[in-house]
């Protein structure tokens, strides 16, 4: 890919100087299979509990 754009933006890269038949699924296969990409993807979502309050403190 060129840099960390992602399947978007190396998609509109590539495709102003190429195009072949099937060109979204192999850039889709290349940025999934590309080692950076896993390891700089951000987890969108933590994980859901509760809150729990914060304790009332006392005035001074």
């Amino acid at each position: 890919p060129i840099g960390y754009k992602g399947t978007t933006s190396t998609y509109a890269y590539i495709a102003r100087f190429y195009f072949w038949p099937g060109i979204t699924y192999n850039i889709n296969y290349y940025v999934g299979a590309y080692i950076i990409y896993k390891r700089i993807k951000h987890v969108r979502t933590g994980k859901y509990r509760l809150f729990k309050p914060l304790p009332i403190l006392d005035q001074y």
